[in-house]
């Protein structure tokens, strides 16, 4: 045989690459490859770049000097040449070349390709290798690659990288588009230079898919890398793709005929089916899982549902009860749906999964089967409520009620739905509610039930201030939700632990749990905005008693515009409103604020939320009394609204006493009634005392010290801000000091500060004086203190004064150093030569 005879031309040639446009238009997609070894192997499906490697490597080498040829595999593979006649033709083609450049090699048989190795292996001028191959299998080349004679270049190595891809395309492309391309492709270089050029030309991609076929996706994946499945597998292929990952047990179910095996899918298509999520699964590429799923739509009707049931039957097997919902209602089979909730647990789902799991189900159910269907009318309840919606969903509940079936599951659901109606109707508990925590209790031999009762008992002594007892049933149920696996039950149980640390002042404890809350929110919960708005509610109460309300104002941002309209309980409520209400006030004035609880009220009453309607109610009297204080205007109007005060009775949270208290000293103090006002302060200060909370403690304190003010009692009064000062130095309850006790406060904070002088400003002061309210001292002066300047005014010895005004020479001096600071003045005649216009109250 001589060599003429056969058409060497055919397959060896120059690579079919035009290597200087190639350069021109992708410069930053040419890398040159590391040829080390004696063979190198380029293994990756269709669409990764492979030939193009190759070719510009070619190309640099021949350049350089170096001896290169090149073989088409598929050209010689169509030559049909025996084995010795090929493995001759590729010992003459490639003799005397430095580097042999075999593209397709998996193309040409296996016996020929490893029989031209071999021989070129024990040639003493044997050329360095590089194969292209789409299925390394088929190279039959272990050994060598076990041995290092072989190095592979696999397709991750040949994937293009967004920011390499960004660098060719952001001058056509937006960011957006590059990075919905990177998303949709992963870095398969072929398919994302089809929708570059397809989104380049004016195109838009749509949530339907009907961009594969447009943009010529389809028809590359189909013609070029599904081509190499056996045509028998495509629709088993394309059930898998059904779901986000497979395993061999959906292929198993879906393949009894077949016997398709997992390890050979991942040899056809290797880099684009990659591990997924779970174990031993696997996941396509989203652009081959949207073109594999495009295929079920060719088969007929039946056999299409029957795949759908399979897929949904294993994803429901595997515990994605949302998934296997989708799938059922997209075989016509939406009743399925139900019996899938049930075998999930029913809510049991919630507290192991999360509210959204609950969420798809009732979307993915539809209104007419949850009509239909109490059992998921006790979802669309949960769904309700953590829309904020409790009234609708206290009406749904007492229907669906009457049609539950008489099961211990069901009976189960239904107790959890009315527990959770109580804490997010923030209803104040009763003997009958008591009955009801009893029938939870007995549902806890479930692992995903146990954190229930102790979460439940967390927010009901955490209420009542029983902190020590608030604190054992957080750690019971954190324990509990941790065995059983329940992430979201555990992280509602770091906000509670949060919440009670904030009641007892231990902010830092506080910030502690919540760091634990917002790592697991971000980690497993990024997409519930329920808890978004509680982490966030939280955190700005935490930031505003700390005294920073930039950090608080920035939280109260991210979620204060859903607080209204979310799932959240009294405590959250609180956490979230008062810091809000009182940035208002603070940066936009008293009607602004006014205006705003106004608002909010109306919006909290129409949600059967009265309970809280009436907190803010109580924080709307606290704001403007403490406004009164600093201006000594006009009493406000008390009596508007002093029905609907929180009350502060013994069902009455820690919260309602105190907002309840508070506003009625406030009333009392603006009606002259001091005495009605002292017995209010003290009754709060000794509540305070007895449950161990702090922040309560302080704020009770502040404003009794102006009330002993304004009764000349200054002893008593810098006793109680003594108190309340040393308290905020140790746990760092700074803010209260510029929310309550007036000018009596802010003056003796402006007093620590002289006295501390201007080379040591006292970090713990800074930002708790209210400068613009304490601008005009005519307004600001106490009655004593007007009557110690008008004496200053006559002449007189500070004894001369205390014995004309009946006070001790201390009291005098006291009030003294009052109105220099209000007058900003340094000494007597500076403070008479600045004495105030007489004024009325």
């Amino acid at each position: 045989m001589s060599f003429p005879e056969i058409d060497l031309v055919r397959w060896r040639r120059r690579p079919p690459i035009d290597v200087n446009a190639l350069v021109a238009s992708s410069p930053g997609l040419c890398l040159r490859l590391r040829i080390a070894a004696p063979i190198t192997i380029l293994h990756a499906p269709a669409g990764f770049g492979k030939s193009c490697a190759m070719a510009l490597e070619y190309e640099w080498l021949r350049q350089e000097g170096t001896k290169v040829t090149w073989i088409a595999g598929e050209a010689l593979a169509a030559s049909r040449l025996s084995l010795t006649e090929a493995l001759l033709a590729i010992q003459h083609l490639t003799s005397g070349s430095e580097v042999a450049f075999f593209d397709d090699a998996d193309r040409v048989g296996s016996d020929v390709l490893e029989a031209a190795v071999t021989a070129m292996m024990f040639s003493a001028e044997a050329p360095r290798l590089v194969l292209s191959a789409r299925r390394i299998s088929k190279l039959h080349l272990s050994r060598r690659i076990a041995d290092g004679a072989a190095v592979m270049i696999g397709g991750d190595m040949l994937l293009w990288h967004r920011r390499r891809f960004a660098e060719i395309w952001q001058s056509t492309l937006s960011i957006g588009q590059i990075r919905e391309i990177d998303r949709l492709a992963e870095g398969w270089p072929a398919p994302s230079q089809l929708l570059a050029r397809w989104l380049a030309d004016g195109h838009e991609l749509d949530d339907g898919g009907l961009f594969l076929g447009r943009s010529l996706v389809a028809s590359y994946i189909d013609e070029e890398t599904l081509s190499a499945v056996p045509v028998e597998w495509l629709e088993i292929l394309a059930a898998t793709a059904l779901h986000h990952e497979f395993d061999q047990s959906l292929l198993d179910r879906l393949s009894a005929e077949h016997s398709i095996r997992q390890s050979a899918i991942l040899d056809r298509l290797s880099t684009l089916v990659s591990s997924g999520p779970g174990p031993n699964s696997c996941r396509y590429n989203p652009l081959l899982r949207l073109q594999l799923r495009a295929r079920l739509d060719h088969l007929s009707r039946a056999r299409r549902n029957a795949l759908l049931r399979v897929v949904s039957d294993w994803t429901a097997d595997r515990g994605d009860v949302v998934s296997a919902a989708h799938l059922a209602s997209m075989a016509g089979e939406s009743q399925r749906i139900v019996e899938f909730t049930i075998r999930a647990g029913g809510l049991s789902l919630w507290l192991a999964k999360g509210y959204d799991t609950i969420r798809s189900l009732v979307e993915v159910a539809g209104d007419a089967l949850v009509r239909s269907e109490p059992r998921l009318q006790l979802l669309r309840c949960v769904v309700l409520l953590k829309d904020g919606r409790v009234g609708e969903a206290d009406r749904l509940y007492r229907e669906a009620i009457e049609c539950l079936p008489h099961d211990p599951d069901t009976e189960r659901d239904a107790a959890l739905v009315r527990a959770t109606l109580l804490i997010y109707g923030c209803r104040a508990a009763t003997t009958e509610d008591d009955q009801l925590f009893h029938q939870l209790d007995q549902f806890d031999v479930d692992p995903t039930w146990k954190p229930l009762l102790p979460t439940i008992q967390a927010i009901r002594h955490s209420q009542q201030a029983e902190f020590g007892a608030a604190i054992a049933a957080i750690v019971e149920g954190s324990n509990h939700a941790r065995a059983a696996g329940a992430s979201y039950s555990l992280l509602f149980l770091h906000f509670h632990a949060a919440g009670v640390a904030l009641a007892q002042g231990a902010l830092d404890r506080a910030s502690k749990a919540l760091t634990r809350a917002r790592r697991l929110w971000q980690t497993e919960f990024s997409d519930d905005h329920g808890a978004e708005t509680v982490l966030s509610a939280l955190s700005a109460q935490l930031g505003f008693e700390r005294g920073l309300p930039q950090q608080a104002a920035r939280h109260l941002k991210l979620s204060a515009h859903r607080l209204p309209h979310s799932e959240a309980w009294l405590d959250i409520y609180v956490a979230g409103f008062e810091p809000m209400m009182r940035l208002i006030a603070d940066e936009h004035g008293l009607s602004a604020a006014a205006a705003a609880i106004e608002r909010t009220h109306k919006q909290l009453k129409a949600q059967s939320l009265d309970r809280i309607a009436n907190l803010l109610t109580g924080l709307k009297f606290c704001i403007e009394g403490e406004h009164w204080l600093y201006h000594q205007a006009a009493s406000p109007n008390f009596d508007t609204g002093v029905s609907s005060l929180p009350p502060t009775g013994k069902l009455a949270t820690w919260q309602e006493h105190e907002f309840g208290t508070l506003a009625r000293a406030y009333r009392a103090l603006a009606a002259g009634d001091t005495g009605v006002a002292r017995r209010k302060l003290d009754d709060l200060i000794r509540f305070a005392r007895e449950r161990g909370l702090l922040r309560t403690l302080v704020r009770g304190l502040l404003l009794r010290t102006a009330l002993l003010d304004r009764t000349d009692d200054s002893v008593a009064a810098q006793a109680d801000f003594d108190e309340a000062l040393a308290i905020a130095r140790r746990t760092g309850l700074r803010r209260a000091f510029r929310e309550f006790g007036g000018p009596s406060v802010a003056n003796r904070l402006i007093a620590l500060q002289a006295a501390s002088g201007t080379s040591a400003v006292d970090p713990f002061l800074k930002g708790l004086v209210r400068p613009q309210l304490l601008a005009t001292p005519r307004r600001a002066l106490t009655k004593r203190e007007r009557q110690v300047l008008d004496e200053l005014a006559t002449g007189g010895s500070d004894k001369s004064i205390a014995r004309r005004l009946d006070v001790t020479e201390h009291a005098v001096r006291f009030h003294l150093k009052n109105v220099y600071a209000k007058l900003n003045v340094h000494d007597r005649a500076e403070a008479v030569a600045k004495l105030p216009l007489p004024t009325t109250g």
